[in-house]
């Protein structure tokens, strides 16, 4: 019996809506008490327990942009209930209905994003198999992005969906990557026609009177009927391989509805008008970042040379709590002073020379001073010179200190090519930001202490780290980076501070410098004495402890001891990838209604975590967790 609205279920999930009565599982709109987030709980009946209750597990570890995350599953009786978020957005089967056939740019984009996504369930370390791929499973969000949904688990073919959509072998119990090849063909090709392959007389399919693309009023391009065809061949040794096959036979595609590209290395096209649907649709730019990628790769070596160059002019030393800079030249420190209720309202600047050192505490300052090393080296205040790269400044708000990050461009992203980077990642990008501050670390717990105590931050969620049960109140922890603690709060804290949470470009900026470096300190491998990563530790430590895993402005711990938060939402590569790769994508741009992206790996990640390219997202904006952290930064000093 369905469950009603009203009825709260284990222990937290109050039943909303029926969203699909079926007698497979009806599925339903659900709120979760305890986390105060909309879900969805879908029933399954007559499945084995024990193979539900392990792949239910293995899908709670699994997180995609692509995929609608599993959060939870649980049993009433007999009947098993798997619990998932809630993707707001309309189905490829309801736009299709509603508007038609879909653009072939479209169509290709959207079901690259499902390929992606199901290549991910296959390579995790138990196989898992979506089980119901199907047009109405996959949901397209008010940005465009497409999530696939709805999960099916012990039923090797869901009554409802039409058997033409299903894989032969499947009918009879044999699921395979091969099987969820063929359902991706069956999608694409309702995506291209609006029809769903296939007959059906008196209840009974006819797979063999599925009508041949090429035939329909206007056929797709011969490559994508190719693709369709070899992805729903009716042998299994006649399909693809795996999914990451047909997607790189899709990548290949250039869709009917874009301009061809004409290229030094590629023959002149037939002399044709073709319709254009989209200004910048994939295939275009699949095309252009072929052509530009060689040179790319130039521009990473050389601009590697130059960053290993930059790194090597800095020194930095933290002497019993307070801030030494050691120039290599002449150079700058500048002090921000004046504590205000608004932070930071004067600025000077102090101009050491190459033998002198100068040192400021981490706290507001009446006067701009400098302490000589010696008494025979007084440094003399002069006007204020243009701040360059190695330029510090102290923050009166918190005595942060912060790294001067010049204007201009840097390289942003990944290569197509490069097998230790995700698809999130890429490709690579030319991006010009103007010049900002960075803070050298992460904030602290004393710093946070300082917030709190002004009565204008709240105390984390909770007061422990990873392994410590007295973090937050133990003094000898002060040093170290503030834990527990939300999106908002985090945010909240920079503003009190008189700066803000970075961008996802300026975090990237700072941390691998204009040319692109693996890592923030170069090329080398991460290793004990540049980055707190891979549980080496065992918790996190002090921030600063690794100063040779400095960026080449000069920012500490871009790699390991916290992820760190930023204010861009997190972005999947196969989104928008024609903004992607100009690199104008709106700050808006999100999925899943909205999740705020994280960058960095923390001290519990392995080593291809703390890549200067990697980034993922928080899985709630209003939780924190013991690897999380953040950093400020500001445009410009007041």
């Amino acid at each position: 019996m369905p469950l009603q609205p009203g009825l709260h279920v284990h222990h937290r999930y109050r039943i909303d809506a029926l969203l699909s009565p079926h007698p497979a599982g009806t599925v339903y709109a659900a709120y979760d008490t305890i986390n105060n987030q909309v879900c969805v709980v879908k029933e399954f009946d007559a499945v084995d327990g024990a193979e539900f209750d392990t792949i239910a597990a293995a899908l709670r570890q699994v997180v995609h942009p692509n995929l609608a995350g599993v959060l939870d599953h649980f049993a009433l009786g007999d009947v098993r209930y798997l619990v998932t978020e809630y993707v707001s957005g309309v189905s490829v089967a309801d736009r299709v209905a509603d508007e038609g056939p879909l653009a072939e740019s479209a169509a290709v984009e959207w079901i690259m994003q499902i390929l992606v996504a199901v290549h991910h369930l296959h390579e995790r370390p138990m196989a898992l198999f979506h089980r119901d791929i199907k047009a109405a499973n996959i949901l397209l969000t008010s940005d465009d992005q497409a999530v696939l949904v709805d999960y099916s688990i012990g039923k090797t073919h869901r009554p409802g969906t039409p058997a033409t959509l299903v894989a032969p072998e499947q009918l009879t119990g044999q699921v395979t990557a091969a099987s969820e090849v063929y359902a991706l063909g069956s999608v694409l090709y309702f995506m291209l026609t609006g029809t769903i392959p296939g007959d059906s007389q008196n209840g009974i399919p006819d797979r063999f009177a599925i009508r041949a693309l090429r035939t329909f009023e206007q056929p797709p391009g011969k490559e994508l009927v190719r693709i369709v065809e070899k992805a729903m061949a009716f042998r299994v040794e006649d399909r693809y391989e795996s999914v990451r096959e047909m997607r790189k036979a899709l990548g290949k595609v250039v869709p009917h509805d874009v301009p061809p590209v004409e290229r030094p290395d590629m023959p002149a096209m037939p002399d044709e008008t073709p319709k254009v649907a989209e200004p910048k649709p994939p295939g275009l730019l699949h095309a252009l970042q072929r052509f530009v990628k060689p040179l790319m790769r130039e521009l990473i070596v050389i601009g590697g040379v130059l960053g290993v160059l930059l790194v090597a002019m800095l020194v930095f030393q933290q002497i019993n709590g307070s801030l030494s800079f050691v120039p290599a030249a002449s150079t700058q420190v500048v002090v921000v002073v004046a504590q205000t209720a608004t932070p930071a309202a004067a600025v000077a600047v102090v101009a050491a020379t190459a033998t002198a050192t100068a040192t400021q505490t981490a706290t507001a300052l009446p006067t701009a001073t400098a302490l000589p090393p010696t008494p025979t080296v007084t440094p003399t205040v002069t006007p204020t010179l243009p701040p360059t790269i190695g330029t510090s400044a102290i923050a009166a708000s918190d005595g942060a200190t912060l790294m001067f990050v010049p204007a201009g461009n840097f390289i942003m992203g990944s290569d197509f090519g490069d097998r230790t980077s995700q698809l999130d990642e890429q490709p690579l990008n030319n991006v010009n930001l103007p010049e900002f501050w960075v803070d050298r670390t992460e904030v602290t717990v004393g710093q946070y202490k300082q917030c709190v105590a002004a009565n204008a931050c709240s105390l984390p969620a909770k007061l422990s780290s990873g392994t410590r049960a007295n973090y937050y109140d133990d003094d000898k922890y002060a040093t170290y980076p503030v834990l527990w603690l939300n999106w908002a709060q985090s945010a909240n804290y920079c503003e009190w501070a008189g700066r803000r949470l970075p961008t996802d470009m300026e975090w990237e900026k700072a941390a691998r410098g204009p040319d692109g470096n693996k890592y923030p300190w170069g090329v080398a491998r991460p290793d004990s004495t540049r980055a707190n990563f891979a549980s080496q530790s065992r918790d996190t430590t002090a921030v600063g402890t690794y100063p040779l895993g400095a960026s080449p402005y000069g920012a500490l711990d871009m790699s390991g001891n916290v992820a760190e938060r930023v204010s861009s939402f997190y972005r999947s590569h196969w989104f928008k990838l024609d903004q992607v790769l100009t690199a104008t994508p709106p700050p808006e741009e999100s999925f899943r209604g909205g999740v705020y992206g994280l960058r960095n790996g923390s001290w519990t990640d392995g080593a291809s975590k703390q890549r200067a390219a990697y980034h993922g997202f928080a899985v709630d904006n209003q939780v924190g967790t013991h690897n999380i952290g953040f950093r400020c930064v500001v445009s410009q000093l007041p």
